[in-house]
């Protein structure tokens, strides 16, 4: 059996779950007005590890830590974060596995990876928090002088994990729709999974996608996208269930036309004989049809192919955009080039 990539989408289960327990609500609004305060997408960390009284007697992410890590997360009245519960559900063994998770560009989202990771590595792991998929420093964190390993649960300890990381996805806020939509957060997310995914292939591991929380709109691109990086295997858990349902993902290639339209996308006008090539478009048509600056909506229904439509939309003053279809399908195909996964020289030539 190979080790395991095990991609986690990290939401805000553990301050919802706060919120259900006795006195809970008061809690966990103190809790979020210090993540906000301390905002740690923008703090070097000190104060949000520390929790603002140094200890674990009051919120902050040491006190989150030592409640959660004492107790059994498969207990339905631990309310364990979605992730933990996950981790724990996984029927084969995953201390050689390598876990990553995937954090909103929000300060609660962070907050909520930062607990999950070292509940995952139970105390005693490494925790790194990675800017970007290859950062050659990621920064390391540890809490081992500050916690007891002792406390930690039994039913976590035996899946605990020795390295998590940690890496943030640009501009995506379950709250915001237009990130998501119109500010490339989709295309960020799918571009992190396809690398994370080739990479994990390379060496060897088997990559699996833990869909956790956040923003439940990536669910459907998520599965897209999954079926396009070759089928990776997708993997949900019920609230209070104990087995985790696994949803196989067949593989799926998009159709050549597909991918080509997303990667000529804004393409530069020294490329424009190779797009006339490849499309049998006047080259012109084509630049105002898949530029940015230039093209209209209008001018996609007048010279495109209507398989096109679901990959671009209208954005700001009528002008083309990729969807978030798109914006899955330009992240992928991307990727395969980067990795040298296609069979399509003209492809490689024009967008490689």
């Amino acid at each position: 059996m190979p080790c395991r990539l095990n991609i986690f989408t990290v939401g805000t289960s553990l301050l919802d779950n706060l919120e259900k327990e006795p006195a809970g609500l008061a809690l966990a609004g103190e809790l979020r007005e210090i993540i906000i305060r301390n905002d740690a997408r923008s703090a070097d960390l000190t104060e949000i590890l520390a929790g603002e009284s140094g200890s674990t007697d009051r919120p902050g992410l040491l006190w989150c830590i030592d409640r959660l890590a004492r107790r059994n997360p498969q207990d339905k009245n631990a309310f364990a974060p979605a992730e933990v519960a996950a981790l724990v559900s996984i029927p084969e063994t995953t201390q050689d596995d390598t876990l990553v998770l995937l954090a909103s560009d929000t300060a609660e989202g962070y907050f909520c990876a930062l607990v999950n990771a070292f509940l995952m590595t139970g105390l005693s792991g490494s925790v790194e928090v990675w800017q970007e998929v290859w950062d050659n420093h990621p920064r390391q964190l540890n809490l081992t002088e500050q916690l007891d390993v002792s406390i930690v649960n039994f039913a976590l300890k035996r899946k605990a994990n020795g390295k998590c990381k940690i890496l943030k996805i640009p501009g995506l806020n379950p709250a915001d729709r237009k990130a998501f939509e119109n500010e490339q957060a989709a295309g960020n997310l799918v571009s992190i999974l396809a690398e994370l995914i080739f990479g994990a292939r390379a060496e060897g591991l088997e990559p699996r996608i833990h869909f956790t929380g956040g923003f439940k709109a990536s669910i459907p691109i998520l599965a897209q996208a999954a079926a396009w990086l070759d089928g990776v295997d997708m993997f949900a858990l019920y609230e209070n269930a104990k087995d985790l349902i696994h949803v196989p993902i067949l593989p799926a290639i998009a159709e050549t036309k597909l991918r080509r339209a997303v990667m000529a996308f804004g393409v530069g006008s020294d490329k424009a004989e190779r797009l006339k090539r490849i499309y049998g478009l006047n080259a012109d048509q084509m630049q105002r049809m898949l530029n940015a600056d230039c093209g209209h909506y209008s001018s996609l229904n007048q010279v495109a192919d209507k398989d096109l439509d679901p990959l671009f939309q209208p954005g700001t003053n009528g002008r083309l955009q990729l969807s978030v279809l798109g914006q899955a399908l330009h992240a992928v195909t991307k990727a395969r080039l980067r990795h040298g996964i296609t069979r399509d020289q003209e492809e490689r030539e024009v967008f490689g």
